[in-house]
């Protein structure tokens, strides 16, 4: 079972992250490698092409809280990055390494630009989707921030229609048939403290998250990573703890024992 998280820097927030459902994590470079050596969770690694990866990728592939290698974020949406161009990486990483390699696609319409990134030759697919939108400039935003009838009954309505609107672009994505599946990026976490166009994220309620994995699962989606902002992790979580414990108790019904 994977329930991942990321943004996560600080090693004190590690025991927490655990503590609150999550098991893995994406580590960069630096300190957070270091840091792999000294923890059970688990972490994908992410690869920059611009460093020498194939050392990090021979040095760390030993560890077993390593489960795989990321890619870097959304290649899809650099105009200079080809499929051709990241098979590169591929290639060399798989040279060294058994563990999968993941790609994390974003804003993809079209069900045949999830499979052209398979031609890179990652074995999983993260797609990339940002279901709880509100964005601040709609009129009914004041409505929903005071929490009044009106305001929780377009809430509902709306969560509904995200979910379901977003599952036809989660379908794409199972339909990709990447070789390990896919694992669907909940790109919905901005604190409402924040400001300009990150507040046009959320956090859902438990109701709206349970129903977004409920029909995730049905196209599939067997694993999940969430993303909170590194600067607000702590606020973010407190608004609702029991997030990760929702997504893995979600994911492990009906699982085979």
């Amino acid at each position: 079972m994977l329930n991942g998280i990321y943004q996560v820097k600080k090693a004190e927030d590690y025991t927490k992250i655990w503590r609150l459902g999550f098991n893995t994590l994406i580590a960069d470079h630096g300190q957070e490698m270091d840091l792999i050596k000294n923890t059970t969770l688990k972490f994908l690694v992410q690869i920059n092409p611009e460093w020498d990866f194939q050392k990090t990728v021979i040095e760390f592939d030993p560890y077993p809280q390593v489960s795989g290698w990321v890619l870097p974020d959304e290649p899809n949406m650099d105009p200079h990055m080809t499929p051709g161009l990241m098979k590169l990486t591929v290639d060399k990483i798989k040279k060294h390494s058994k563990k999968p390699v993941f790609v994390c696609i974003a804003n993809v319409n079209h069900a045949r630009d999830y499979a052209d990134w398979r031609r890179c030759g990652a074995d999983v697919l993260m797609a990339d989707i940002y279901p709880f939108k509100a964005d601040p400039k709609h009129w009914y935003r004041r409505s929903w921030e005071r929490g009044d009838w009106f305001g929780k009954l377009f809430r509902k309505f709306y969560a509904g229609w995200r979910v379901f609107e977003d599952s036809f672009r989660m379908r794409k994505a199972v339909a990709a048939n990447y070789p390990q599946g896919t694992i669907a990026v909940l790109q919905a976490f901005g604190g409402k403290e924040n400001s300009g166009s990150d507040r046009k994220f959320y956090l859902p309620n438990e109701k709206e998250l349970t129903m977004l994995i409920r029909v995730w699962k049905k196209l599939g989606v067997e694993r999940f990573f969430t993303f909170v902002w590194s600067s607000t992790l702590h606020d973010n979580i407190s608004e609702n703890r029991n997030l990760g414990a929702i997504i893995t108790r979600e994911i492990e019904k009906g699982e085979m024992k």
